[in-house]
Formats: C-alpha cells, sequence, structure tokens
C-alpha cells in the first residue's frame, strides 16, 4: 500500500512514486523532455545479492522485449524509451489515465462491459502472440480516452477478421503493460 512507503520514498528526485507492487516501484519522470515513468525492480533482502541482481536485471530486460514482441503483434502497450538493466530500471512512454480497478469502481455496467471487451481483445492479442502476461489484474491496466487508437491498428483488425462475427469501436483505449 501507499500508505507502508516511506515519505522519502513518495517524492525523490525520479518524481512523484505513482504505484508501488511486490517487486518494483513506478515514478513519475521526464526523459529527452518527454513525460514517462521509470519502473523500478527493488532489491529483496531475503534473495542472495549475486541472484537477486541477476533476477531483477533479467526481468527488465524481459519485460521490455515483451513489451515490443506486444505493440509488434498489435497490443495497445506503452513504448519502451530505455531498459537500463544494470539499474533494474525501465523507462516507459506515460500513459496518463485511470488503472482499470479504478475505471470498473467508477463508471456504469454498460461502460465497464464495453471497456471489457476492449480488455479481451488485448490479451487476445497478447496471446494469439505467444505472449503470457503472468500478473494480468485491473491494477496493471492502464486506460486512456482518445479518438483513435495510437496502437497497430491493422493487427488488431486482421484479428478481428479471423475471429469476430462484428466489430465495435470504443474510444477508450486499453494499455497493458
Amino acid at each position: 500500500k501507499m500508505e507502508d512507503v516511506p515519505l522519502s520514498l513518495r517524492r525523490g528526485p525520479r518524481g512523484e512514486l505513482l504505484a508501488q507492487g511486490a517487486e518494483a516501484r513506478v515514478f513519475a519522470t521526464m526523459l529527452g523532455g518527454r513525460p514517462a515513468v521509470v519502473k523500478e525492480r527493488f532489491v529483496k533482502a531475503y534473495r542472495h545479492p549475486d541472484i537477486d541482481i541477476r533476477l531483477r536485471s533479467s526481468r527488465i530486460a524481459q519485460e521490455a522485449r515483451m513489451l515490443l514482441r506486444a505493440r509488434q503483434a498489435g497490443v495497445c502497450a506503452p513504448t519502451v524509451l530505455f531498459a537500463d538493466v544494470n539499474a533494474c530500471a525501465l523507462y516507459l512512454e506515460r500513459i496518463d489515465g485511470p488503472t482499470a480497478k479504478c475505471f470498473v469502481q467508477e463508471h456504469s455496467p454498460a461502460e465497464v462491459r464495453a471497456l471489457g471487451a476492449a480488455i479481451g481483445e488485448g490479451i487476445a492479442l497478447l496471446h494469439d502472440a505467444g505472449i503470457v502476461h503472468g500478473d494480468l489484474t485491473t491494477s496493471n491496466m492502464v486506460f486512456q480516452i482518445r479518438a483513435h487508437a495510437p496502437c497497430d491498428e491493422s493487427a488488431h483488425a486482421n484479428r478481428l477478421r479471423r475471429h469476430a462475427p462484428r466489430t465495435t469501436t470504443t474510444d477508450r483505449t486499453p494499455y497493458i503493460p
């Protein structure tokens, strides 16, 4: 929980702490003059230091590769800006919007159903590309309201033609990092 994070970590040189999970903290930052987030995998004291650094470094590299593969498959995933495997940090495009968890709590059942369909399409694209998320929760999805989806529409359209009897449109784009 955010309340459990020391105040010194909530705002630092990286920027505001946006979220913390069991393995990493996500901070707001700027990279090359553009808004970004940095996901920093932190040390686990119960692991041997050599094993800990290898695990954290390899997981950052693997996550960067999977995000790139997901985007190539047409999934609306944040752009990888920089992966620092030595610092166990991944810099990503900042997506401003609510998490799916917040969205579900604040919107009507009809809006939640429409968004659920969009989430399902994104997950199907991941699975079609042979990617398994591993921690797919409503707290790990961010939604941005846009007029046009900023992802590869051709991959999405091809999947819809192959698998869906009809298509629907939504102005909410799910980002599945």
